[in-house]
């Protein structure tokens, strides 16, 4: 019963999302947030960019982001997703607004939120100057998911749980590792 509710729920907020609020200018451009997401891709880009801008971020910063990556990955793609075996929302709803090729795979949880809000809190912790930032730009890529046709909100907001939690796992055991103020290139890490 509570389930059926909630579900209820999603489905509601997953057709506002996807054809209430469907206009030309995201039709055009969520498609390319979505796609930047793929592999995480513009997160190991911004991994990138932060390691040439910043030194004590480098090797350090971004074996914790890919690290972090990873194990959203693992977590939500490789084994919830299997686990619950949701079905995207373009094979239960008809109408769907379909803005990108359709995914194969199940859709609970999130995996591009998993690995978004996974990078965005590992470098948010990392340097907290960069939260709004990043959780600004995982939010709208989660968002992205929703408005293209893959994902139902609750997966989206699952996925980015998850993300938060394996992103802070990550910059904790890190930090358990090497401590707060190794000698030289780590010593400017906040948290």
């Amino acid at each position: 019963m509570i389930l059926d509710y909630l579900s209820s729920i999603d489905t509601a907020l997953f057709v506002i999302v996807n054809r209430d609020l469907s206009n030309l200018f995201f039709d055009r451009v969520m498609p390319l947030v979505s796609f930047a997401g793929n592999s995480g891709a513009v997160w190991i880009l911004l991994a990138v960019l932060l390691g040439l801008k910043n030194r004590h971020f480098r090797l350090r910063g971004f074996i914790v982001i890919a690290l972090a990556l990873v194990g959203s990955f693992l977590l939500a793609d490789e084994l919830l997703k299997h686990l619950f075996a949701r079905p995207r929302p373009f094979l239960v709803i008809d109408p769907v607004n379909l803005l990108i090729t359709a995914p194969h795979d199940y859709s609970f949880p999130s995996g591009h939120s998993a690995t978004a809000f996974a990078a965005a809190t590992a470098m948010a912790l990392m340097d907290r100057r960069l939260t709004p930032a990043v959780m600004l730009l995982a939010a709208v890529e989660a968002y992205s998911r929703v408005y293209v046709g893959v994902h139902y909100p609750f997966d989206v907001m699952v996925g980015a749980m998850v993300g938060v939690l394996t992103g802070w796992v990550v910059v904790r055991l890190a930090g358990s590792r090497y401590g707060r103020h190794d000698a030289g290139q780590f010593q400017r890490w906040r948290y």
